[in-house]
């Protein structure tokens, strides 16, 4: 199995809206190949929550804020991320950059939702 670990971003959108708040909207194509998949579980495959928290705080770089990561709240799972899902990522930072909130999503609703807290 190859060592992909990241979904393959098919496009990307950031906004800065001007009063500070700082957003982005990633489109991801979640291939089989990932190495995450390999294990969890063989007979039905599951893209972990792990993972998905990986994936929120890579992509929260480009909205450049300077807080660090101390915690996450209101974390809800509500479908599985399988292979070959295509998804959308958006976040979306408070005015004061203390917290980021997540969802990935498609057009059927959410997989997975919460906030990322930051500490300044």
């Amino acid at each position: 199995m190859s060592e992909v670990r990241m979904p393959l971003v098919l496009s990307q959108v950031i906004h800065d809206c001007g009063t500070g708040s700082k957003t982005a909207e990633y489109l991801l194509r979640i291939p089989l190949e990932l190495a995450w998949f390999e294990g969890h579980f063989p007979e039905a495959p599951v893209l972990p929550g792990v993972v998905q928290i990986d994936w929120v705080m890579h992509f929260i770089k480009d909205l450049k804020l300077v807080g660090e990561f101390s915690g996450v709240s209101r974390m809800k799972f509500m479908r599985l991320i399988q292979p070959d899902a295509q998804l959308k990522l958006s976040l979306s930072a408070t005015v004061d950059s203390t917290s980021v909130s997540y969802r990935f999503y498609d057009d059927n609703g959410s997989y997975a939702s919460g906030n990322i807290l930051l500490k300044l």
